[in-house]
């Protein structure tokens, strides 16, 4: 015999339910064994809270972990998303044991809960967030939402809708089974549509960058399950109170505003979008006027998200592109006519479609791309549909073709776009943003002598001051005059019998230093710390030539500086603050200091380096070993331009390091405009020679020159060494060099 529950719909065909219509005069109750009842859930749902409530330090630790997760501050989770968040701790984010909280809470309440209701309440375990749009209305209190992601239908009772709800509407929450509908855990958040298409790109953007590195989803339930924190992310970006508004504050949202405003009709431009306009030679003065309008603010009243007229700059690059690329493609040194050929075809298709700044962005990318990747192309418009779908899920854009409809367009499969695109994207994050390992193991960063300062003069210096105490002047004039006796005599010979060991240890650096041999180095150094412990350079010529890994070499220039810092005493670094290297005794000190900042480079401990770089220049503003020259393209390798140019103008100079970080440092905030291609010739007139190292033309080696001089290949090589990587990791920056070299 069948049974019905009672709230389901009725067997006879009258489309009530049971018990309103045939159930009605039936007064036994029901129950489908695998549902619970409402009141059940209600009593779940109460004890669980109260579970919660009572592993506080659980909860603090899971919150402060995903925060960090995520980067983001902690009061914005507390303050916004406080019940949300709570909702991914319970079910997703394991706090003991590799057990959620809503493990522990069935552990421990097992023996109280009906055993029904405990196997029902199991598959709430498999539950996840996600985002559902309203389809229709369901009697009084229901809703049929659509996943946007797993495209599954449900129905949802919502107590107290009082006609609140609109179709369209997006839901973002998890969904629990209660007799036949569901219900949100902890309510939900209600999203306005206008959201749904950032929303979703965001989230497919988030999973498609995770499986690039490796993670796989086998479905959307399963990434959901595992990185429902990807909500949080994207709802801290836009929540406004208890609701979401789409946003006006952000730059790039303000650049999303001003995207679509250039995208729609106007009457100004006969009809035309100034998108459209900016294509169409006829228009070209009419879309001046209207610009001219939009800088006096008499377009403004047209948008209440913002005042359009406060962003000019991004409207003319968006309409007319940053740099001459595009205007002369012929310019453009690709290795071959094909890859000619598919970026004008791509060109072709796109223009009138997309904002002329975007077609350049991608043209320097496909350049790069090909430099570096050398693509076979067997098939016209198998590279070009890449670019236009590579583009158009990067930035927004009215126009929106499928997948599917660009294959067809360029006359290519599906699959070759999708095959093709991911080994793009690859690229771009390999490259581009050097979010993957080097494919070869990293080498210590060896900087030049000039920069390392080894004491080659310091013995000198050291010999002509023990001369100068020993003697007995009665006048400036009688010092000055014993100093020029040296300098056109030559030393007097010194009695070197009487030596302190310490002295002693000093005199064996120094012909360690001398040494090219490397095992004498060593034995020397050595030699020096059984005659003094406390010999600081002889840890500094051990951790360069003794040590195999950076650890070891880290762990002897900390030992080195620990006992620098004991020997000299606190006080010594307080009144001598300003005025290290001048000091001879504090060398040994800022050796092992940049010894130590460089193997924290090659560690990839960006922010220790980078501190240790910052305290040499406040013990030595003076910068006698160089500490600018690697520590400004080092912050813009690590997106800390405005710190860079900060070093760049306490120390103005101009150097071919200097120029060549300013034309770096101006195309990455203005963009290829005519000054930063001014400052990047004015850089290679400098040094013909840098370009050739930063674009591989010719291999940088692994031994750095010693001696340097304006010009020479020797000082390019030695900007390059640590340069390079600011330059690869400036988008288009490697492009735009080359192409600017070559003109």
């Amino acid at each position: 015999m069948l049974k019905h529950g009672r709230n389901e719909v009725c067997h006879c065909g009258s489309g009530k339910k049971y018990k309103r219509c045939c159930g009605q005069n039936n007064n036994i109750i029901e129950l489908n064994p695998n549902t619970i009842t409402k009141s059940e859930a209600d009593k779940i749902r109460r004890g669980l809270q109260q579970f919660v409530l009572s592993k506080k330090q659980l909860v603090d630790k899971a919150i402060v972990d995903i925060a960090n997760k995520i980067e983001i501050n902690i009061d914005s989770v507390i303050n916004e998303l406080f019940e949300f968040t709570m909702d991914l701790i319970v079910f997703d984010y394991p706090v003991k044991d590799e057990m959620t909280l809503f493990d522990l809470y069935l552990k421990d309440k097992q023996r109280e809960i009906k055993d029904r209701v405990l196997r029902i309440i199991h598959s709430w375990r498999d539950s996840y967030l996600s985002v559902y749009e309203v389809k229709d209305f369901y009697e009084d209190e229901g809703l049929i939402l659509i996943d946007l992601l797993t495209k599954e239908e449900k129905l949802v009772k919502i107590y107290g809708l009082n006609g609140d709800a609109n179709k369209k509407d997006l839901h973002i929450g998890r969904l629990l089974p209660v007799e036949s509908w569901n219900e949100y855990l902890n309510g939900c958040i209600i999203l306005p549509s206008q959201n749904k298409e950032a929303l979703i790109n965001e989230i497919k953007y988030t999973r498609r960058n995770k499986e690039i590195f490796g993670e796989k989803y086998n479905n959307w339930k399963e990434f959901l399950k595992n990185e429902g924190d990807v909500f949080i992310e994207v709802l801290l970006d836009e929540i406004v109170d208890e609701t979401m508004i789409p946003l006006n504050e952000d730059y790039y949202d303000e650049e999303l505003h001003i995207r679509q405003f250039l995208s729609m009709p106007h009457r100004l431009l006969d009809g035309m979008s100034p998108l459209q306009a900016s294509y169409n030679p006829k228009m070209s003065k009419k879309l001046k006027k209207f610009i001219d309008k939009i800088e006096k603010g008499e377009i403004d009243k047209e948008l209440q998200a913002i005042d359009i007229s406060n962003h000019i700059d991004i409207i003319n690059s968006l309409l007319y592109g940053e740099n001459s690329i595009l205007t002369d493609i012929e310019s453009v040194p690709f290795d071959n006519e094909t890859y000619k050929n598919e970026a004008l075809l791509f060109i072709k298709n796109c223009k009138g479609k997309i904002f002329l700044y975007d077609i350049e962005k991608t043209i320097d990318l496909w350049y790069l791309y090909t430099s570096d990747m050398k693509p076979i192309i067997r098939k016209s418009g198998s590279w070009a549909s890449v670019l236009e779908y590579i583009m158009l899920d990067e930035a927004w854009c009215q126009y929106q073709p499928t997948q599917k409809e660009i294959a067809k367009k360029y006359g290519v499969s599906h699959s070759t776009v999708s095959s093709n695109s991911q080994m793009m994207i690859q690229f771009m994050y390999r490259v581009m943003y050097s979010y993957e390992e080097e494919q070869n193991q990293p080498e210590l960063l060896r900087a030049p002598a000039n920069i390392i300062n080894r004491p080659k003069t310091e013995k000198s210096m050291l010999d002509i001051s023990e001369i100068l105490q020993n003697q007995d002047f009665h006048s400036i004039e009688d010092a000055n005059s014993f100093m020029n006796s040296i300098l056109n005599n030559g030393m007097l010979e010194q009695n070197k019998s009487n030596l302190s060991k310490k002295d002693e240890a000093k005199e064996l650096i120094y012909s360690a230093w001398d040494s090219n041999s490397k095992r004498e180095k060593i034995r020397l150094a050595n030699k020096a710390l059984k005659l003094d412990e406390n010999c600081i350079d002889a840890y500094n010529i051990l951790a360069e030539f003794e040590t195999n890994t950076l650890e070891e070499k880290i762990q002897l220039f900390k030992k080195a500086l620990s006992i620098s810092e004991r020997v000299l005493g606190k006080s010594y670094f307080q009144e001598n603050k300003g005025h290290f290297w001048g000091l001879l005794e504090t060398r040994p000190y800022m050796r092992a200091k940049m010894g130590l900042a460089q193997c924290l480079i090659e560690e990839g401990r960006k922010e220790e380096a980078i501190n240790n770089f910052y305290d040499m220049l406040s013990l030595n503003p003076n910068d006698n070993q160089g500490v600018r020259y690697l520590l400004a393209p080092y912050l813009m390798e690590n997106g800390r331009f405005a710190d860079a140019i900060g070093i760049m103008n306490e120390y103005d100079e101009e150097s071919s390091d200097w120029l060549f970080n300013k034309a770096l440092y101006t195309f990455k905030s203005k963009g290829a405009n005519k000054r930063a291609e001014n400052l990047l010739k004015k850089a290679i007139e400098n040094n013909k020679y840098v370009a050739d190292y930063l674009l591989q033309i010719k291999p940088i080696p692994k031994i750095l020159p010693d001696n340097i001089s304006h010009g020479s290949k020797e000082e390019a090589i030695n900007y390059a060494s640590y340069a390079k990587k600011a330059w690869e990791k400036t988008w288009g920056a490697i492009a735009w060099l080359k192409h600017v070299n070559n003109n």
